[in-house]
């Protein structure tokens, strides 16, 4: 079914540079989404997803993802899913929305947006993210507080006095970034967040990237 002007998809991507030389730029292996409709201005929750997606046979993990995120490839041969599952999965759950009327937001967005074009274009043109309206969160934050600079998201956190251990799992960046979506429209008021600021521009053609998997 379509849910008819959700109003946000929160999105994020945890991404790892694959120890093979040929790969040069970082690949999925966890994308998550919330989403959201607007109603006058509080958030009422409709859905949650989240995927773990396996790097091809042979491929291991970069140490550092593993350190960063916890993602590490027992969880992923447990849990995760391969590409092409994981890719039908995120198209079939991002055609519940109506994309006219819907905001994808996330937390300095330009990683998630490039791996978005690389899960989704790399070989063959499948879906023009430059037709979705982006908004990056960390560049509403940085304008409406006056800050001369962007912030990590936990930095962000602190400012209004939550934390979560587990940062940099996708799930909990959704979630960390939701809480300050909701803090920001409580203080700021919801045109002031999401309508007043500009969205995130994103070009039409991204460069096409090719991955291994």
């Amino acid at each position: 079914h379509v849910w008819p002007a959700a109003g946000i998809v929160v999105t994020s991507l945890i991404s790892s540079h694959l120890l093979h030389w040929w790969d040069l730029l970082p690949s999925s292996v966890q994308v998550a989404f919330q989403s959201y409709k607007l109603s006058g201005e509080q958030l009422l929750k409709l859905s949650d997803f989240s995927v773990y997606i396996q790097p091809v046979k042979g491929v291991s993990l970069n140490r550092f993802v593993t350190q960063y995120t916890g993602i590490d490839e027992k969880l992923l041969a447990k849990e995760g899913i391969y590409l092409e599952m994981a890719k039908k999965q995120v198209i079939e759950y991002l055609l519940n929305f109506n994309f006219q009327d819907t905001i994808l937001l996330g937390w300095d967005l330009m990683n998630d947006i490039m791996m978005f074009n690389r899960l989704f274009n790399y070989n063959e043109d499948m879906i023009d993210i430059g037709s979705f309206r982006w908004v990056d969160l960390s560049k509403v934050f940085t304008k409406l507080h006056n800050l001369p600079h962007s912030i990590s998201l936990e930095k962000a956190c602190e400012m209004y006095d939550f934390t979560d251990p587990d940062f940099h799992n996708a799930t909990n960046d959704v979630v960390n970034t939701v809480k300050l979506l909701e803090c920001l429209i409580d203080k700021f008021k919801v045109n002031k967040v999401l309508y007043e600021t500009k969205e995130t521009t994103v070009k039409k053609s991204i460069k096409k990237e090719k991955s291994i998997l």
